[in-house]
């Protein structure tokens, strides 16, 4: 197995015949002592066939040797890989949007006049181009050592979330498929990545790509220590709170009969997941997908509800939801993709339950039929 050292440089995507894909660039990171996950190609969703469906704690799922990630990336090259923040890497991102004409960049620079806190110049990368073609940014900064647990906070500032404990932001060379390419403009695969800039970079139009060498990206990142008064301000905004104390005012919260199981999910008084609470309250981005597919599993076999009623209360829900990434929000034809899916897993496992029952009534009938021809001989 090949290991990258930490004077080479992130390879690009090769999808060349025998190419590596994003296979080196998982290496890249994990060599260099990054903790990652694996992404379905082209998105920013967990590679099920790695991490599985059951698994609700990012630093416990997390990819964390090169021998792990070169397991993962075998089974398909082109799994996009997911730094995962907070504690267990010591990053915290500064993710800036410019959707909606939001202007991040000068945000952030008001925001230090305004403060006196310097914010500093660590590694950032442009995220995929927006349709007016110019580029959102994640600025990676490094969390101290007695830094508190920081949550994650969408809208600590207009066009700007803060990504830390308990989630992930895709790497690169990794690519947006759900940024639609402008043909017209002649727009290519580098318009959907992600990529490390060079210092000087302005988040507009232009940019200065490069791949940095393992030792670069971390000296830049540890250098980069974020400032005290930063971590204050972001904690004012509600992002103290741990996974414990998160479950603990969750519990406090639900209606008569409800309880939490040991994964964090919220059950009815029957023990399934309670549609009712999700549809008001939503789920964090790490429960999101299991919660949609446990609910349209109850709504479509255990209420026999139609396709149409289970579709519309799963979009109710997802509505509720927090987007931590705007570039990735969930769409109505994501909902319906993934209830028809349990329709179908749903009638299959009704199909083969029912095949296993009428071979055990076969099983049983031949084995009365052969006491009985027993008896008359």
């Amino acid at each position: 197995m090949f290991k990258y050292t930490p004077d080479l440089a992130l390879p690009p995507i090769d999808y060349a015949p025998g190419g590596t894909w994003l296979r080196g660039a998982a290496m890249f990171y994990a060599s260099a002592g990054f903790p990652i996950v694996a992404n379905q190609p082209g998105l920013k969703r967990v590679a099920w066939q790695i991490h599985g469906t059951d698994w609700h704690d990012w630093n416990l799922t997390a990819l964390t040797t090169p021998e792990q990630v070169a397991k993962a990336w075998s089974q398909n090259p082109a799994y996009c890989p997911g730094l995962v923040t907070g504690s267990i890497s010591r990053v915290l991102v500064i993710d800036g949007d410019v959707k909606g004409g939001q202007n991040p960049a000068k945000e952030l620079a008001d925001w230090s006049e305004a403060t006196g806190i310097e914010i500093p110049e660590g590694p950032i990368a442009r995220t995929a181009t927006y349709r007016d073609g110019r580029r959102g940014f994640h600025r990676y900064l490094y969390l101290p050592d007695a830094a508190p647990v920081i949550d994650t906070v969408t809208g600590w500032l207009p066009g700007v979330d803060i990504i830390c404990e308990q989630r992930q932001v895709l790497l690169a060379p990794s690519w947006n498929d759900k940024r639609k390419l402008n043909e017209a403009r002649g727009e290519g695969l580098a318009d959907q990545q992600y990529m490390w800039q060079l210092p000087g970079f302005r988040y507009g139009f232009e940019t200065r790509d490069y791949y940095p060498t393992g030792e670069d990206l971390r000296e830049s990142l540890e250098e980069a220590v974020a400032p005290a008064g930063l971590l204050e301000d972001i904690l004012k905004h509600g992002a103290s709170r741990t996974e414990k104390e998160r479950l603990a005012a969750l519990k406090e919260g639900l209606p008569t009969g409800s309880t939490v199981d040991i994964k964090g999910l919220v059950l009815d008084e029957n023990g399934h997941i309670n549609i009712e609470w999700y549809e008001q309250n939503g789920a964090p981005d790490q429960f999101q997908n299991k919660v949609l597919l446990k609910m349209a599993t109850k709504l479509l076999g255990y209420m026999g509800q139609p396709d149409e009623v289970a579709i519309e209360r799963c979009w109710t829900y997802i509505q509720k939801c927090e987007n931590t990434d705007p570039t990735w929000p969930w769409t109505r034809e994501d909902v319906e993709y993934k209830v028809k899916k349990v329709k179908k897993y749903i009638a299959q496992d009704r199909a083969k339950k029912q095949a296993e029952k009428q071979a055990e009534m076969d099983e049983a009938v031949e084995a009365l039929n052969n006491f009985l021809k027993g008896i008359r001989s």
